[in-house]
């Protein structure tokens, strides 16, 4: 097997995920000196120690969330501190220190979402099952200079397992409460000296929970299939070619089951309305709902090793689709129904170059990024709309360095955006929508994004640092208006301290920081003659401050525990003209302007905690392990008017695990065990306030195997 610098590069990853088994521990049983190992990451585009990085990140590993009982981001929620993530309509929707996702299906999210080193702007298909997952890093405050576009928020890297020279091969099965079945698998295998390829399967299938009082049958069966194949081509000793294709499909109408508030809807006494659903878990449609997403995604990445540094390309072309059907009305009446299929085409190419020293390491890069959204299908009560479509282009080039001198290390870097928007036709002609449907508006943004920091190492194994980073979110379009003047660019000042260490027996990491939020793109319903429509409008400026703490502990060689503390407060500092909502006359709600200056920023705990604790006996030559994963979070607001909420959340998953000695692992799992019933989205629609419920409490039996 060939070890050249761009391979090893690529095999920092294993280290990587070595680091983090059993949640930032590695665990050698029996050894009598157990120690951690050291946790690499790449957060600035090479491998980098975690400790010498001066920006606040968290390091998930996939034994991480497999703990956590799901191959979804969504478990970051439990395992990150100051992150929210949830999904309030047909998409996941992260929330860092109060910077979020605008809930628009159109609108790209304020934190970034990158795949093996490729942004994926369709927040309609990230609400995905994790496959071949080596592990999540979630970089928190602005990401502008090497991430740029759209990261305001922060950026969560995922990355998978690449092919390797090795044979390896896994497969599990599980089943648990309302029959839900998952599968997952990998094999990797190498074909000959210069080229391996690798391919991961999962698939999970589930009949439901929540049923529907009309037909008493249930509404949300969920199937869900993903598949990733990789090769990898080693021609020359000095360089990579690593080649992708993914294909995912997620059915899963759950977030677009709407129920009832408390049982509530003004239609109840029309004759025909049927009865109203008032259990958390009922719904009373008339449409069976629907919520699909397709996507497909082939990519190209080049590494050649100059022998002063990596020169690398990423070329990547990504095809995603939603299909939803809502019945928005809640009751058997055929009255507000929303139909629609909504395509987003993307193509990036980014080319950049890595340096390799002792003193001074930069990066510097260009990026090119097409996307084409539009709706192939809109209706609107069994009416079709006008087809709409955006296109944006956007190109950027960025540089960001560390020279070191003695134990002081200076960062710096800038980042160059310029984005043209287009977006033509508006849904309907119809008396809400007063322009033209055929007309086309454009926009143009351009920014500079800049960091600039200082590091000082007080030992080998700590650091102290300042930084001050920028974040741009470039204007959008609402879709429901040509004469709506827009939306703005909004922009992060960010200020931050923090310490790192680590020793062979613990980690810590804690950080505090300031934002200056300026034009925040807010989300919200506008209701206009008695029609609801998503829309999104700029709030003048947002105060956000915080302090994040996490540690783990290694006590033996059996017993480890991590946790996490963080305290936001993010609360709109000027915000004079922002939709509220009252009651209509004759029932439903309608939209007036409040003042939400001084109120707190939409999902955003002011308290997060959490805390993994892991505790291993040996039995024989197996394993067995125990793990307990609490998690609370205080209040969180739905609406910018602070008059929607869920109340603090406390969870507890727990698992027990036999690791066998031929390879096979078998695991009992509990979660959400205290069956605690919590909302995670609540909001004003023309005839009431619809809402979704957490899952309940799910158990079940997984049982997995190392095929090769």
């Amino acid at each position: 097997m060939k070890m050249t610098h761009v391979q090893r590069t690529h095999s920092s990853h294993r280290v990587y995920v070595k680091a983090l088994v059993l949640a930032g521990l590695s665990l050698h049983v029996g050894s009598a000196s157990a120690v951690l190992e050291e946790i690499v990451v790449t957060a600035q585009k090479r491998p980098e120690r975690l400790i010498d990085i001066p920006v606040t990140i968290s390091a998930v590993s996939a034994d991480d969330f497999a703990l956590a009982g799901t191959d979804s981001l969504e478990s970051l929620n439990k395992l990150v501190p100051g992150v929210y993530i949830n999904t309030p309509v047909y998409y996941l929707s992260p929330t860092i220190r109060g910077v979020g996702s605008t809930l628009s299906v159109n609108n790209e999210s304020n934190v970034a979402l990158y795949i093996d080193g490729v942004y994926q702007p369709a927040q309609a298909s990230n609400v995905f099952d994790l496959a071949s997952v080596e592990g999540v890093e979630v970089l928190k405050g602005p990401q502008g200079t090497i991430f740029g576009r759209n990261a305001t928020g922060g950026a969560i890297l995922v990355k998978t397992l690449d092919p390797s020279f090795e044979r390896d091969g896994k497969f599990a099965i599980s089943y648990g409460r309302f029959d839900e079945v998952r599968a997952k698998s990998y094999i990797n295998l190498p074909i000959n000296d210069t080229v391996a390829a690798n391919l991961a399967l999962n698939y999970r299938h589930t009949p439901g929970y929540i049923r529907d009082v009309r037909t008493d049958r249930l509404a949300n069966e969920a199937e869900t299939f993903g598949a990733r194949g990789k090769v990898l081509l080693q021609p020359l000793d000095n360089l990579n070619v690593t080649l992708t294709a993914s294909h995912t499909k997620f059915d899963d109408p759950t977030a677009s089951s709407y129920q009832n508030y408390k049982g509530q809807n003004v239609l109840a006494p029309v004759p025909g309305a049927g009865p109203v659903a008032s259990d958390r878990f009922e719904v009373s449609h008339n449409s069976e709902a629907v919520l699909r997403t397709t996507a497909q995604e082939y990519n190209a990445r080049i590494d050649y090793d100059t022998g002063t540094g990596t020169l690398s390309s990423i070329t990547a072309f990504k095809d995603d689709k939603l299909t939803t059907t809502n019945d928005g009305d809640n009751t058997y009446l055929d009255i507000f129904r929303i139909d629609f299929t909504y395509k987003n085409e993307t193509v990036t190419q980014e080319l950049n170059f890595t340096s390799t020293g002792d003193n001074f390491n930069y990066v510097v890069g260009a990026y090119y990024y097409r996307n084409k959204t539009y709706y192939s299908s809109f209706q609107y009560n069994r009416v079709e709309f006008l087809e709409q479509e955006n296109n944006r282009e956007a190109f950027a080039g960025y540089a960001d360095g560390t020279y070191e001198f003695g134990d002081l290390a200076l960062i710096a870097g800038i980042r160059y955006s310029t984005e043209d928007r287009e977006m033509g036709n508006a849904l309907l002609p119809h008396p809400m929508i007063p322009a033209p449907g055929s007309r086309s508006i454009q926009k143009r943004d351009s920014s500079w994004t800049p960091r600039v920091g200082l590091r000082y190492a007080l030992t080998d194994h700590s650091n102290l640092y300042a930084i001050y980073s920028r974040g741009f979110k470039s204007g959008t379009f609402n879709g429901t208006s040509l004469t709506d003047p827009g939306v703005s660019p909004e922009t992060i000042d960010a200020y931050e301290i923090g310490y790192k260490a680590v020793g062979d027996r613990f980690t810590l990491n804690s950080s505090a920081y300031y934002y200056d939020y300026q034009d925040v793109q807010a989300s919200t319903l506008i209701i206009r003659d008695g029609v609801a429509l998503s829309s999104v409008v700029n709030a003048a400026e947002a105060r956000i401050y915080g302090a994040e703490f996490d540690a783990s502990y290694l006590f033996s060689d059996m017993w480890s525990m991590r946790g996490a503390l963080a305290y936001t407060n993010a609360e709109y500092s000027s915000f004079p003209d922002a939709p509220g909502y009252q009651e209509a006359p004759g029932g439903g709600f309608m939209t007036v302007p409040v003042d939400a200056s001084g109120n707190p920023m939409v999902r955003t705990p002011k308290y997060q905690a959490s805390a993994q604790i892991n505790y291993l006996v040996p039995v024989g030559g197996n394993t067995l392990e125990f793990s307990l994963s609490p998690s609370y979070q205080s209040k969180v607001y739905f609406d910018s008017s602070a008059r929607l909420n869920q109340g603090a959340v406390f969870l507890l998953d727990a698992s027990i695990a036999m690791n066998l000695a031929n390879g096979m692992k078998v695991t009992v799992f509990g979660r959400n065990i205290t069956d605690r019933k919590y909302y995670t989205q609540k909001g004003y629609s023309t005839l009431n306030i619809s809402s979704n419920f957490a899952k309940p409490m799910t158990y079940g039996v997984e049982f997995a195997w190392d095929l090769l």
